[in-house]
Protein backbone atom coordinates (compact mmCIF):
# COMPACT_ATOMS: atom_id res chain seq x y z
CA UNK A 1 0.00 0.00 0.00
CA UNK A 2 1.09 3.54 -0.62
CA UNK A 3 1.19 5.96 2.32
CA UNK A 4 -2.03 7.58 1.06
CA UNK A 5 -3.71 4.17 0.89
CA UNK A 6 -2.61 3.44 4.47
CA UNK A 7 -3.66 6.83 5.82
CA UNK A 8 -7.33 6.53 4.86
CA UNK A 9 -8.25 3.33 6.76
CA UNK A 10 -5.92 4.05 9.67
CA UNK A 11 -7.49 7.48 10.09
CA UNK A 12 -10.93 5.89 10.45
CA UNK A 13 -9.99 3.40 13.18
CA UNK A 14 -11.12 3.81 16.76
CA UNK A 15 -8.52 4.72 19.37
CA UNK A 16 -8.75 1.18 20.78
CA UNK A 17 -8.15 -0.49 17.40
CA UNK A 18 -5.25 1.83 16.60
CA UNK A 19 -3.67 1.09 19.99
CA UNK A 20 -4.01 -2.64 19.27
CA UNK A 21 -1.96 -2.19 16.09
CA UNK A 22 0.64 -0.18 18.00
CA UNK A 23 0.93 -2.86 20.67
CA UNK A 24 1.16 -5.60 18.06
CA UNK A 25 4.03 -4.02 16.11
CA UNK A 26 5.40 -0.73 17.43
CA UNK A 27 8.39 -0.86 15.08
CA UNK A 28 6.20 -0.78 11.98
CA UNK A 29 3.66 1.65 13.40
CA UNK A 30 6.35 4.04 14.57
CA UNK A 31 8.30 4.23 11.32
CA UNK A 32 5.85 3.84 8.46
CA UNK A 33 4.59 6.67 6.28
CA UNK A 34 0.83 6.85 6.19
CA UNK A 35 0.49 6.12 9.91
CA UNK A 36 -0.93 9.20 11.69
CA UNK A 37 1.66 11.13 13.68
CA UNK A 38 -0.06 10.57 17.09
CA UNK A 39 0.11 6.79 16.50
CA UNK A 40 3.74 7.00 15.40
CA UNK A 41 4.56 9.00 18.52
CA UNK A 42 2.86 6.46 20.80
CA UNK A 43 4.60 3.55 19.07
CA UNK A 44 8.03 5.15 19.26
CA UNK A 45 7.67 5.79 22.97
CA UNK A 46 7.44 2.00 23.27
CA UNK A 47 10.38 1.55 20.88
CA UNK A 48 12.58 3.95 22.85
CA UNK A 49 11.67 2.29 26.15
CA UNK A 50 12.53 -1.12 24.68
CA UNK A 51 15.81 0.21 23.28
CA UNK A 52 16.73 1.54 26.71
CA UNK A 53 16.09 -1.83 28.34
CA UNK A 54 18.09 -3.60 25.61
CA UNK A 55 21.03 -1.24 26.05
CA UNK A 56 21.01 -1.62 29.83
CA UNK A 57 21.14 -5.41 29.44
CA UNK A 58 24.10 -5.49 27.03
CA UNK A 59 27.37 -6.99 28.32
CA UNK A 60 29.06 -3.62 27.67
CA UNK A 61 26.31 -1.00 27.70
CA UNK A 62 26.93 2.49 26.35
CA UNK A 63 26.51 5.06 29.11
CA UNK A 64 26.02 7.80 26.49
CA UNK A 65 23.25 5.85 24.76
CA UNK A 66 21.52 5.07 28.08
CA UNK A 67 21.62 8.74 29.06
CA UNK A 68 20.23 9.82 25.69
CA UNK A 69 17.40 7.29 25.62
CA UNK A 70 16.46 8.25 29.17
CA UNK A 71 16.36 11.92 28.14
CA UNK A 72 14.11 11.04 25.21
CA UNK A 73 11.58 9.53 27.61
CA UNK A 74 11.66 12.49 30.01
CA UNK A 75 9.24 15.43 29.63
CA UNK A 76 10.41 18.77 28.26
CA UNK A 77 9.13 22.31 28.38
CA UNK A 78 6.38 23.00 25.84
CA UNK A 79 7.85 25.72 23.57
CA UNK A 80 4.43 27.37 23.32
CA UNK A 81 4.23 27.67 27.13
CA UNK A 82 7.82 28.90 27.23
CA UNK A 83 7.07 31.84 24.94
CA UNK A 84 5.15 33.46 27.80
CA UNK A 85 7.44 32.35 30.63
CA UNK A 86 11.14 32.33 31.51
CA UNK A 87 12.22 28.84 30.50
CA UNK A 88 14.85 26.78 28.70
CA UNK A 89 14.72 23.47 26.82
CA UNK A 90 15.47 21.78 30.17
CA UNK A 91 12.42 23.29 31.90
CA UNK A 92 11.12 26.29 33.85
CA UNK A 93 12.80 27.61 37.00
CA UNK A 94 9.58 27.45 39.03
CA UNK A 95 7.08 24.62 39.31
CA UNK A 96 8.69 21.68 37.46
CA UNK A 97 5.25 20.48 36.31
CA UNK A 98 4.20 23.71 34.61
CA UNK A 99 4.02 23.60 30.85
CA UNK A 100 5.69 20.20 30.42
CA UNK A 101 5.03 17.81 27.55
CA UNK A 102 6.31 14.40 26.53
CA UNK A 103 8.83 14.39 23.73
CA UNK A 104 7.33 13.30 20.39
CA UNK A 105 9.16 11.07 17.95
CA UNK A 106 7.63 10.19 14.58
CA UNK A 107 10.59 7.97 13.65
CA UNK A 108 13.22 6.17 15.73
CA UNK A 109 15.91 3.53 15.33
CA UNK A 110 18.82 2.76 17.69
CA UNK A 111 20.81 1.02 14.93
CA UNK A 112 24.29 2.37 14.17
CA UNK A 113 24.69 5.99 15.23
CA UNK A 114 20.91 6.16 15.67
CA UNK A 115 18.06 7.77 13.74
CA UNK A 116 15.06 9.82 14.72
CA UNK A 117 12.56 12.47 13.71
CA UNK A 118 11.41 14.55 16.65
CA UNK A 119 8.37 16.83 16.56
CA UNK A 120 8.83 19.79 18.91
CA UNK A 121 5.62 21.69 19.57
CA UNK A 122 2.17 20.87 18.24
CA UNK A 123 0.21 21.32 15.05
CA UNK A 124 -2.98 23.32 15.40
CA UNK A 125 -4.83 26.24 13.77
CA UNK A 126 -2.99 29.46 14.44
CA UNK A 127 0.53 28.09 13.90
CA UNK A 128 2.62 30.72 12.13
CA UNK A 129 4.48 28.03 10.25
CA UNK A 130 5.93 24.54 10.36
CA UNK A 131 9.66 23.87 10.24
CA UNK A 132 11.70 20.84 9.19
CA UNK A 133 15.32 21.16 10.31
CA UNK A 134 18.01 18.86 8.84
CA UNK A 135 21.32 19.17 10.75
CA UNK A 136 24.81 18.54 9.43
CA UNK A 137 27.95 16.46 9.76
CA UNK A 138 28.64 14.81 13.10
CA UNK A 139 24.97 14.54 14.05
CA UNK A 140 24.12 11.29 15.83
CA UNK A 141 21.60 10.06 18.38
CA UNK A 142 23.92 10.14 21.40
CA UNK A 143 25.01 13.71 20.73
CA UNK A 144 21.68 15.05 19.49
CA UNK A 145 20.89 17.26 22.48
CA UNK A 146 22.49 20.28 20.80
CA UNK A 147 20.27 19.76 17.73
CA UNK A 148 17.22 19.26 19.94
CA UNK A 149 17.95 22.50 21.80
CA UNK A 150 18.38 24.40 18.52
CA UNK A 151 15.06 23.07 17.21
CA UNK A 152 13.32 23.81 20.52
CA UNK A 153 14.54 27.40 20.49
CA UNK A 154 13.47 27.78 16.87
CA UNK A 155 9.99 26.46 17.75
CA UNK A 156 9.73 28.86 20.69
CA UNK A 157 10.89 31.94 18.82
CA UNK A 158 8.98 31.29 15.60
CA UNK A 159 5.66 30.23 17.13
CA UNK A 160 5.88 27.14 14.94
CA UNK A 161 6.27 23.41 15.53
CA UNK A 162 9.61 22.11 14.27
CA UNK A 163 10.56 18.63 13.10
CA UNK A 164 14.18 17.70 13.81
CA UNK A 165 14.95 15.40 10.87
CA UNK A 166 17.72 12.88 11.64
CA UNK A 167 16.23 9.92 9.80
CA UNK A 168 19.42 8.73 8.10
CA UNK A 169 23.14 8.21 8.47
CA UNK A 170 24.65 11.67 8.54
CA UNK A 171 28.44 11.64 7.99
CA UNK A 172 30.55 11.56 11.14
CA UNK A 173 33.96 12.32 9.62
CA UNK A 174 34.96 15.28 7.45
CA UNK A 175 37.41 13.85 4.93
CA UNK A 176 36.28 10.26 4.61
CA UNK A 177 32.48 10.70 4.81
CA UNK A 178 31.28 14.30 4.40
CA UNK A 179 32.89 14.62 0.97
CA UNK A 180 30.82 11.70 -0.35
CA UNK A 181 27.28 12.16 -1.70
CA UNK A 182 25.84 8.76 -0.77
CA UNK A 183 24.37 9.80 2.59
CA UNK A 184 22.70 12.84 1.03
CA UNK A 185 21.15 10.72 -1.72
CA UNK A 186 19.72 8.21 0.76
CA UNK A 187 18.36 10.86 3.11
CA UNK A 188 16.95 13.03 0.32
CA UNK A 189 14.62 10.31 -0.91
CA UNK A 190 13.28 9.80 2.60
CA UNK A 191 12.89 13.54 3.12
CA UNK A 192 10.72 13.88 0.01
CA UNK A 193 8.40 11.17 1.31
CA UNK A 194 8.38 12.59 4.83
CA UNK A 195 7.48 15.97 3.36
CA UNK A 196 4.28 14.41 2.07
CA UNK A 197 3.52 13.22 5.62
CA UNK A 198 4.09 16.72 6.96
CA UNK A 199 1.78 18.15 4.31
CA UNK A 200 -0.91 15.62 5.22
CA UNK A 201 -0.61 16.44 8.93
CA UNK A 202 -0.72 20.19 8.19
CA UNK A 203 -3.81 19.76 6.05
CA UNK A 204 -5.55 17.83 8.84
CA UNK A 205 -4.51 20.07 11.75
CA UNK A 206 -3.44 23.50 10.50
CA UNK A 207 -4.57 23.91 6.90
CA UNK A 208 -2.82 26.60 4.93
CA UNK A 209 0.18 26.85 7.27
CA UNK A 210 3.43 27.29 5.30
CA UNK A 211 6.17 24.68 5.66
CA UNK A 212 9.83 25.72 5.76
CA UNK A 213 12.79 23.36 5.30
CA UNK A 214 16.12 24.32 6.87
CA UNK A 215 19.26 22.47 5.82
CA UNK A 216 22.43 23.19 7.79
CA UNK A 217 25.88 22.25 6.41
CA UNK A 218 25.62 18.65 5.11
CA UNK A 219 21.89 18.90 5.83
CA UNK A 220 21.74 21.63 3.19
CA UNK A 221 22.94 19.13 0.63
CA UNK A 222 20.21 16.74 1.81
CA UNK A 223 17.54 19.42 1.39
CA UNK A 224 18.93 20.54 -1.99
CA UNK A 225 18.98 16.94 -3.23
CA UNK A 226 15.39 16.52 -2.03
CA UNK A 227 14.41 19.62 -4.01
CA UNK A 228 16.03 18.04 -7.07
CA UNK A 229 13.81 14.99 -6.46
CA UNK A 230 10.60 17.03 -6.16
CA UNK A 231 10.29 18.05 -2.51
CA UNK A 232 7.29 20.37 -1.95
CA UNK A 233 8.07 23.33 0.29
CA UNK A 234 6.76 26.83 0.81
CA UNK A 235 10.16 28.15 1.92
CA UNK A 236 13.67 26.68 1.97
CA UNK A 237 16.63 28.01 3.91
CA UNK A 238 20.15 26.88 3.03
CA UNK A 239 22.15 27.60 6.21
CA UNK A 240 25.90 27.28 5.62
CA UNK A 241 24.94 24.61 3.11
CA UNK A 242 27.48 22.26 1.57
CA UNK A 243 25.75 22.78 -1.79
CA UNK A 244 22.57 22.77 -3.79
CA UNK A 245 22.23 18.99 -4.14
CA UNK A 246 24.13 15.92 -5.27
CA UNK A 247 22.11 15.15 -8.39
CA UNK A 248 22.57 16.59 -11.86
CA UNK A 249 19.93 19.05 -12.90
CA UNK A 250 17.99 21.91 -11.28
CA UNK A 251 15.70 22.10 -8.29
CA UNK A 252 12.23 20.85 -9.20
CA UNK A 253 10.30 21.77 -6.07
CA UNK A 254 6.64 20.90 -6.61
CA UNK A 255 5.61 24.31 -5.33
CA UNK A 256 6.19 26.80 -8.19
CA UNK A 257 5.97 29.69 -5.69
CA UNK A 258 8.60 28.34 -3.28
CA UNK A 259 10.77 31.04 -1.68
CA UNK A 260 14.45 30.22 -1.17
CA UNK A 261 16.95 31.83 1.20
CA UNK A 262 20.63 31.29 1.95
CA UNK A 263 22.91 32.36 4.75
CA UNK A 264 26.60 31.61 5.38
CA UNK A 265 28.42 33.20 8.30
CA UNK A 266 31.68 35.01 7.47
CA UNK A 267 34.65 32.75 8.09
CA UNK A 268 32.58 29.55 8.08
CA UNK A 269 34.82 26.76 6.81
CA UNK A 270 31.97 25.47 4.65
CA UNK A 271 32.89 28.34 2.32
CA UNK A 272 35.82 26.26 1.07
CA UNK A 273 33.39 23.62 -0.15
CA UNK A 274 30.91 26.13 -1.56
CA UNK A 275 33.64 27.87 -3.55
CA UNK A 276 34.56 24.72 -5.46
CA UNK A 277 33.48 24.51 -9.07
CA UNK A 278 30.20 22.57 -9.24
CA UNK A 279 31.93 20.06 -11.52
CA UNK A 280 34.22 19.24 -8.59
CA UNK A 281 31.96 19.72 -5.58
CA UNK A 282 29.90 16.52 -5.15
CA UNK A 283 27.25 18.56 -3.35
CA UNK A 284 26.54 20.90 -6.27
CA UNK A 285 26.69 24.66 -6.59
CA UNK A 286 26.97 27.43 -4.01
CA UNK A 287 23.42 28.28 -2.84
CA UNK A 288 24.56 31.82 -1.96
CA UNK A 289 25.13 32.43 -5.67
CA UNK A 290 22.02 30.79 -7.10
CA UNK A 291 19.59 33.01 -9.06
CA UNK A 292 16.35 33.59 -7.23
CA UNK A 293 17.83 32.83 -3.79
CA UNK A 294 17.60 35.66 -1.24
CA UNK A 295 20.79 36.21 0.77
CA UNK A 296 20.32 36.75 4.50
CA UNK A 297 22.77 38.63 6.70
CA UNK A 298 24.50 36.58 9.37
CA UNK A 299 26.51 39.06 11.47
CA UNK A 300 29.89 40.69 11.50
CA UNK A 301 33.51 39.90 12.36
CA UNK A 302 33.78 43.11 14.41
CA UNK A 303 32.51 46.68 14.57
CA UNK A 304 35.01 47.70 11.91
CA UNK A 305 33.37 45.25 9.49
CA UNK A 306 29.79 46.49 9.98
CA UNK A 307 28.07 46.56 6.64
CA UNK A 308 30.16 43.63 5.40
CA UNK A 309 27.97 40.76 6.47
CA UNK A 310 28.01 37.37 4.83
CA UNK A 311 30.77 35.14 3.57
CA UNK A 312 31.10 36.56 0.06
CA UNK A 313 32.19 40.00 1.30
CA UNK A 314 35.37 38.32 2.60
CA UNK A 315 36.23 36.27 -0.47
CA UNK A 316 39.19 37.10 -2.65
Amino acid sequence: MTPDQRATPLGSLSAEDLQALIDANPQIMGNTDGVPFPARIAANRINIHNALIDEQQRPNPSAARITQLGAMLAPIEDPEFARDHIATPEGPPGNPFDGLMNRQFVAFSPAGVGRMIEMIGSLHPGNKGVGVYVPGMGTNLNGSSVNHNAAWNLARLSDSPVFLYMNGELPQKLLTEAALPGNAKAMARGLVEFGKEVDRAVMDNAPGTPVTYIGHSYGGSVVGSAEQLGLRADRVLYASSAGTGVYDGPWVNKNPKVQRFSMTAPGDLIGATQSLDKRINPHGSDPDEMPGVTRLDTGYYSQSNRGSSGRNRFRT
